[in-house]
């Protein structure tokens, strides 16, 4: 497989994208600081150090499974559904006050838009949750279609959640462009024969992404327009 370097160099695709998907957090929100504040508090209340380098091993995968993974590494009690329900619990308090947008992304969006190609949403949040964070900046209804992790069986890495993505949106996976930000996603994304783009942030600045074929700092990377014509 090539380095995300050699994927970059072979860039733009001979056929352009007809449709984009987006990962939610990380992507669009800039959420990933606070679900790794939100599970450190739930492992410091069992007196457990919840390293940085953990959160980057499950990030993408979807709640019950991300923590039967933590429950087994730290030898804890509690199932990943019960982990998941309290997990869930402090992140929401702490989104009361800190959800934002990442940087550009509304511009990308906006773009899209007036250029009339199709946008999903693809993510291992739950739906509820999901729906309740992208409505609260009106984003829901500007998606043909938004998945997540209550309406597929597999959970990334799978591929299940990007093909039927881009199977509601009535395109082939290859003419989807996909913007991620965690290994599983990327990885869930790439053996679904979609394009990829990963997005770095500070939690995996340090991380090579073998499964994108370009990977950029910032939705306003203007590698990215050339997808579109810009």
């Amino acid at each position: 497989m090539r380095s995300s370097n050699e994927r970059a160099n072979s860039w733009p695709p001979e056929e352009l994208p007809t449709a984009v998907i987006f990962d939610m957090d990380g992507v669009i929100f800039d959420t990933e600081p606070i679900w790794l504040e939100a599970e450190t508090e739930l492992l410091a209340r069992r007196g457990k150090v919840f390293p940085p380098e953990f959160a980057r091993k499950i990030m993408g995968v979807p709640g019950g499974k991300a923590m039967q993974m933590v429950a087994e590494e730290f030898g804890l009690s509690e199932t990943g559904s019960e982990l998941t329900l309290e997990l869930n619990g402090i992140f929401h308090d702490m989104l009361e006050t800190r959800l934002s947008i990442m940087p550009g992304f509304l511009d990308r969006l906006t773009l899209l838009e007036t250029l009339g190609i199709p946008r999903a949403v693809a993510t291992s949040t739950e739906r509820k949750l999901a729906h309740s964070m992208l409505g609260r900046f009106g984003l829901v209804e500007r998606f043909a279609c938004i998945l997540t992790r209550d309406d597929v069986t597999h959970g990334k890495p799978h591929p299940e959640i990007y093909l039927a993505a881009s199977d509601q949106l009535g395109i082939n996976p290859a003419r989807a462009v996909v913007l991620e930000d965690s290994l599983a996603g990327m990885q869930s994304a790439n053996t679904a024969g979609c394009l990829v783009i990963g997005l770095r942030h500070p939690l995996t600045a340090s991380l090579e992404f073998p499964h994108a074929h370009l990977v950029v700092d910032h939705h306003s990377d203007p590698q990215i327009e050339i997808l579109f014509g810009r």
